[in-house]
């Protein structure tokens, strides 16, 4: 676990997996090897393993405290979950909520879950099974969606096989904070609490949203899954095989990377690894991390 102060803003991570997860061709079509050669110094040993030929990443959750109000900003995968076709999240048994437990909050203390957006490692834990029901995790929380991103999980399950499988968690995880009316769905940029700010990014997904935080002169922007691994910084027009409207991602990566710069805010991806959140630089018609000393 991490803690983070953004002014008078406590933020920590929750962590439910990481370590090696996939070889980078499997989820960056676009993937050359040279990358590796050019700025290896920067992705090893930290973001790649080159002895296993895996990226290293984590699946977290962010967890925000205002001082008045707690969120939580994704929810992994979740316990349970029948995922067949995502192996590494399938069936899962985390002990997620005892790692929330430590940092002293309950599920009944959270106020707002925010989904960036709604594929299956980043809505997981907004449900827990109960007596075979699957029930919001945080009962007293209203859960922000997209709009837009849900419209196009139903539109996937209208279609059936085999564009349905890529919205089952539409029946676990968010079908259920739709019926226990705790959801609350958004269609615009729009203030969440007076230090958080929402506003869309679409590409990766149709209804993507982003978080900026405000606070004391400082500020960190809460990315989602805009930018997936720092691959994507030295070569910001690869998409990941998961972006839905590749040119859209295309620019909304590059949005928020000089909104980072611009405003020297410190950037939250879902599932970089250690140190997990960071600055950006420019470098050579790219972008980078800023060196650890910088931090």
């Amino acid at each position: 676990m991490s803690r983070w102060m953004i002014g008078n803003i406590g933020v920590d991570r929750v962590a439910e997996l990481e370590g090696p997860l996939f070889p980078p061709a499997a989820v960056f079509p676009d993937f050359d090897p040279e990358i590796l050669a050019q700025h290896g110094d920067d992705l090893v040993p930290a973001h790649y393993a080159p002895d296993l030929g895996l990226v290293l990443g984590t699946i977290q959750s962010y967890v925000i405290r205002t001082g008045t109000k707690t969120i939580l900003v994704d929810t992994c995968c979740g316990n349970h979950k029948e995922r067949p076709d995502e192996p590494p999240f399938h069936q899962l048994n985390t002990p997620y909520l005892e790692r929330l437990a430590a940092l002293g909050v309950r599920p009944e203390d959270v106020d707002y879950v925010l989904c960036t957006h709604l594929h299956v490692d980043h809505v997981g834990w907004n449900t827990m099974l109960d007596n075979g029901r699957w029930v919001p995790t945080f009962p007293n929380a209203t859960y922000v969606f997209s709009q837009a991103d849900l419209d196009y999980l139903l539109d996937l399950k209208k279609m059936g096989p085999p564009h349905a499988g890529f919205a089952v968690q539409y029946d676990d995880s968010i079908a259920p904070i739709i019926e226990a009316r705790r959801s609350r769905m958004i269609e615009a940029d729009q203030a969440l609490t007076p230090e958080l700010d929402i506003a869309f990014e679409p590409g990766h997904t149709p209804g993507h949203i982003i978080l900026k935080a405000r606070s004391q002169g400082e500020g960190a922007l809460f990315i989602g899954d805009v930018i997936q691994h720092p691959f994507q910084l030295y070569r910001p027009d690869w998409n990941s095989s998961h972006c839905a409207l590749p040119e859209m991602a295309r620019t909304a990566r590059r949005n928020v990377l000089e909104q980072c710069i611009r405003e020297d805010l410190l950037m939250f991806p879902a599932h970089f690894a250690y140190p997990y959140a960071f600055r950006i630089d420019r470098r050579e018609g790219g972008y980078a991390l800023r060196s650890q000393a910088k931090l």
